[in-house]
């Protein structure tokens, strides 16, 4: 009977998940955000090999092979957008079920649903899981990290230290972060030797196993000679301003809006063990954040994709303070539905917010939910069931609409342009963008062979931040792969050109006027062929119509 039971109590937590994860899925856009980065991650889940077969530089991008092959297995077994859709259908599941087992460690089912169901609708973190970058991956990682870290079992460690193999095939700073909580939460429990010892050892397999499945889809390229060669060509600090712009991000509140919290939960009470996570959660992920962002020349803090690693510990920590005070209190279930889902639509609304708030009312905002919250879990202690649970969950809506409406005003900041996270609800062209750059490489591949090598060309003007296009070529993996930034070929691209010496070049560009002007610069000993083109529409007003077209090129005997 009490197996019955427990098997009961299992399905109804996995249903809540699964309802969970649906409607966060439903009310959220399936594209939020086009990083370039995105597109190379995208082409090569999608097209494998026969993008880095024709790449002259291979570039360390395929080695992230804890997106690329599962990605690559669910569009290739379901469809291109069947497969994304699917992916990220799978990324949420996994956020909602760290939040979810997070929460259920400290309160009953119903009260972990009314306060994990508007969790799970951070725009940050929907904007990340509804696009082809690395940083979804991450932030479903590390919710189930630390709420595997929560539980002393041997399976816990051992499920803990699959998923951190994997994430170390995703992105390493962010096994890292992911690590860093993990440890800091069973440090605060205890720490077992064998069963640590065990996760690593479950690390190590799914790792090797990534590898594997790497030479299956890149049967030519070498792990270890790509990460270790590009690890040691990078200078993180190329890739971030000289001067640390994120101190003026007003998004970057709302992980200190979490810790306050935290630390208020805890000064109210310092006994309970939820309050106590809370604090270890938030502190540990913050405090990673500010000792490694310099070991990356300060990318870490600047750039949008790596600062979303902080939000995951930060929904964790405000979880660990609500469901703590709601724990072991007896509630009438009707008024529990209710504000549960008043919360998550109020969330949901202010994920829409599209304004920008100045940074001084940004800290007036952040101060006020941080009172509101802090004030809530004082006054709990003193409400009878039922009120306790309400009040949880209507000062939780509080809190996540603030943070909506702080993270939502972000705008680019440095050197790193950013769609707004209000995409993650809004309709936009992103999936428009995203739909028109893999037929384009469709297009290229189907007329090209694995014999070629390719490189391209972008008509824009990449420093004076015209760079819509761009991620059409980056399909091709544009950046190593480019020809040229200017608008045709200088005495030194030529040089460089003909070092190379590749049989195609991809020349994308708005008109084909910019097209012919490039193509005409092209050296004349090569026999430059006349352009093949793949004409397509794109979805912005000032830029309506691009063209994709390859030229060959033959080489005169060396």
């Amino acid at each position: 009977m009490w197996r019955d039971a427990r098997a009961r109590g299992v399905a109804l937590d996995v249903a809540s998940v699964t309802g969970i994860t649906l409607v966060t899925a439903a009310v959220s856009q399936r594209w939020a955000s086009l990083l370039l980065d995105a597109m190379f991650y995208a082409s090569e889940s999608v097209f494998g090999s026969a993008v880095t077969d024709r790449a002259v530089e291979t570039s360390y991008y395929w080695t992230r092979l804890g997106y690329i092959v599962p990605v690559r297995a669910l569009t290739t077994a379901l469809g291109t957008w069947a497969g994304f859709e699917a992916f990220r259908i799978l990324l949420i599941a996994g956020l909602a079920a760290g939040l979810f087992a997070v929460a259920r460690t400290f309160t009953r089912r119903l009260p972990a649903i009314a306060i994990v169901t508007p969790l799970t609708m951070s725009s940050v973190v929907l904007t990340f899981v509804g696009t082809s970058y690395l940083t979804g991956a991450v932030l479903a990682g590390t919710a189930v990290v630390i709420a595997l870290g929560l539980r002393r079992g041997l399976w816990p460690h051992v499920a803990a230290g699959a998923v951190l193999g994997w994430l170390a095939m995703v992105n390493p700073p962010g096994l890292l972060l992911a690590a860093t909580c993990w440890v800091a939460v069973r440090i605060h429990g205890r720490i077992d030797v064998r069963r640590t010892a065990l996760a690593v050892a479950s690390a190590a397999a799914v790792f090797v196993a990534f590898l594997g499945l790497g030479r299956v889809v890149f049967p030519a390229l070498d792990w270890f000679d790509t990460y270790l060669t590009w690890n040691a060509k990078l200078n993180y600090a190329d890739f971030a301003s000289h001067d640390p712009v994120w101190l003026h991000d007003i998004s970057l509140l709302v992980p200190l809006i979490a810790l306050v919290l935290a630390v208020g939960a805890w000064i109210n009470d310092r006994t309970q063990r939820s309050s106590q996570l809370a604090v270890i959660v938030s502190l540990s992920s913050i405090g990673f954040m500010l000792a490694f962002s310099p070991l990356m020349g300060g990318i870490a803090l600047e750039a949008p994709m790596y600062q979303a690693m902080l939000w995951p510990p930060a929904l964790v920590s405000i979880c660990l303070v609500v469901a703590g005070r709601t724990a072991d209190r007896a509630f009438r279930p009707v008024p529990v539905i209710v504000a549960g889902t008043a919360a998550t639509a109020l969330v949901v609304v202010s994920g829409h917010f599209t304004g920008i708030v100045p940074g001084g009312w940004g800290v007036v905002l952040a101060v006020a939910a941080c009172a509101v919250g802090i004030v809530s879990v004082w006054v709990m202690r003193r409400l009878g069931g039922t009120a306790a649970v309400v009040t949880a969950v209507v000062a939780l809506a509080l809190v996540l609409s603030s943070a909506q409406v702080l993270q939502n005003s972000r705008r680019t900041i440095g050197l790193y342009p950013t769609t707004p996270y209000s995409y993650a609800f809004v309709p936009n062209p992103s999936s428009e963008k995203m739909h028109v750059a893999v037929n384009a490489q469709q297009w290229l591949l189907d007329h090209t062979t694995d014999a070629d090598s390719i490189l391209n060309w972008v008509g824009g003007d990449w420093v004076g931040g015209d760079r819509e296009l761009y991620m059409v070529a980056a399909m091709q993996l544009w950046g190593e792969n480019r020809v040229t930034l200017e608008p045709t070929l200088t005495a030194d691209d030529t040089a460089r050109l003909e070092s190379l010496r590749p049989s195609v070049i991809q020349m994308v560009a708005p008109t084909t006027d910019q097209i012919l002007a490039f193509w005409r610069s092209l050296p004349t000993s090569t026999h430059p062929t006349a352009p093949e083109c793949y004409d397509f529409s794109w979805p912005m007003p000032d830029l309506t119509t691009g063209h994709s077209c390859l030229t060959r090129l033959t080489w005169p005997a060396a």
